[in-house]
């Protein structure tokens, strides 16, 4: 793949990350998703944030012009591609002794189909991990061996630091969690979007603890669902 002058290589890359930028601008921009599943007698939430300036590491490449332009460059079609390089890990060939001679970056695209399914019921979540050489704290995958998006604490949340393809995952225990209420908040921390939900939660409400017996860790400032 040769993103520098291959016109061919600039289109179908060009379509698969505006493709993957759309989804996170629907989703996730200016919003705090939770992922709330469930671990013996508690409900767990994820609450992840996504800001743009992640989205280039997120795909494997480094933006000679900054991370911000980046995001705003691919929604708008008009990459630099003389700007465009790969990262180290983006580069390497996912498996380098098998059959399989494709990149990560080749990989990470492949992977960008299945990303609707993380906003459905074949969510899935993975507790602290590595998984293909990435630390992360809570992996959001699909309950088929396509799509994971690793995250990485923070104060305001978990944010999203890769997405990895699944085809090759063998471990059973990284079959995660099955996610029982997925709920977006907007700034004002008000219900946005309700995917589907266990908990009797409203659109347009204010809540504290969303997910009733939530560990300490999880907790935010929301007035409890009744």
């Amino acid at each position: 793949m040769n993103l520098k002058s291959d016109k061919d290589d600039q289109r179908y890359v060009l379509k698969k990350l505006q493709e993957f930028a759309t989804f996170f601008q629907q989703h996730f921009l200016n919003k705090t998703v939770h992922f709330t599943y469930n671990k013996g007698n508690h409900n767990v939430a994820v609450k992840v944030v996504f800001m743009p300036i992640h989205f280039q590491h997120l795909v494997g490449i480094r933006y000679g012009l900054g991370a911000k332009r980046f995001w705003n460059h691919v929604l708008k079609g008009n990459v630099n591609w003389q700007e465009v390089t790969l990262t180290n890990f983006a580069k390497q060939r996912a498996n380098k002794f098998g059959r399989d001679k494709r990149s990560n970056f080749e990989k990470k695209l492949n992977s960008l189909s299945g990303a609707n399914d993380l906003m459905t019921v074949r969510v899935r979540v993975c507790e602290e991990g590595k998984m293909f050489g990435v630390e992360y704290n809570h992996l959001i995958r699909t309950n088929r061996q396509t799509i994971g998006l690793a995250c990485k604490n923070d104060k305001f949340g978990e944010y999203f630091i890769s997405n990895l393809d699944l085809t090759d995952l063998r471990d059973k225990d990284k079959q995660g969690h099955r996610v029982v209420q997925l709920t977006s908040f907007n700034r004002k921390k008000l219900v946005y979007q309700i995917y589907f939900k266990k908990v009797n939660i409203q659109k347009g409400k204010n809540y504290k603890h969303v997910n009733k017996m939530s560990f300490p860790s999880v907790k935010s400032n929301f007035k409890e669902a009744k």
